[in-house]
């Protein structure tokens, strides 16, 4: 008579055999719970990410016009802005360097950036500074911090207040910029264009109101 593999002598019993499949699943289970847990934290930090405030510092440029330009790109206010620069900013423009090194002195702060918001402080002029043969470089370190205070729970001291600080460090290399072709001022062709047809149309008042004095004396 044919003996069944699982009353073979050594092989695990039935009892044996759903433990050890409970076991597996068991483990399948740690294992997605933690692929799971993984995904999560990713999706909150993909999410913050979103929604903080991204500011930026730039060099601007109006037609031969240096500027500094800061910048928030992000989707929240920035609070609570402090700005260093190394080494000083150097122009020709000497009340428009002091104001910019007063800025960008760690020791004044911007206690507020709206979203799509910037602030530009004008610095040279592009052809002036590239002949005086100033610092290329500047790095520039921007410190601040989300405008909404936000709340962390901390497993080891309950629930506190925290806030979240964010630090960026730029290069503004005016190498970059030195041979490139700039944007034209195009507030000033405007400008200008309008200049222009307002005259025209002065022109054209000018001689109706000359015909119409014809008509009134030959009449």
């Amino acid at each position: 008579m044919n003996t069944s593999w699982w009353h073979i002598d050594g092989a695990p019993t039935p009892d044996e055999w759903m433990a050890l499949f409970s076991g597996f699943t068991l483990i399948a289970a740690i294992v997605a719970a933690a692929i799971a847990l993984r995904q999560l934290r990713a999706h909150f930090e993909t999410s913050r990410a979103q929604s903080r405030p991204y500011v930026i510092v730039d060099f601007a440029f109006k037609s031969i016009l240096m500027q500094v330009e800061i910048k928030n790109i992000g989707s929240t206010a920035a609070s609570e802005l402090t700005l260093r620069v190394d080494p000083p900013f150097e122009s020709g423009l000497r009340e428009q360097a002091t104001t910019l090194n007063a800025v960008f002195s760690g020791q004044e702060q911007i206690s507020m950036l709206a979203p799509g918001r910037r602030i530009l402080y004008t610095f040279d002029r592009a052809p002036d500074y590239h002949t005086a043969k100033r610092p290329e470089r500047y790095t520039v370190t921007a410190t601040y911090s989300d405008m909404p205070q936000q709340h962390r729970r901390s497993w080891r001291h309950g629930w506190r207040r925290e806030v979240i600080q964010y630090t960026e460090t730029y290069v503004l290399d005016f190498r970059q910029w030195s041979q490139a072709t700039t944007e034209s001022d195009y507030d000033n062709m405007n400008w200008n264009i309008s200049k222009r047809q307002e005259k025209r149309t002065e022109k054209i008042v000018s001689s109706l109101a000359s015909i119409a004095v014809f008509f009134r004396t030959t009449t």
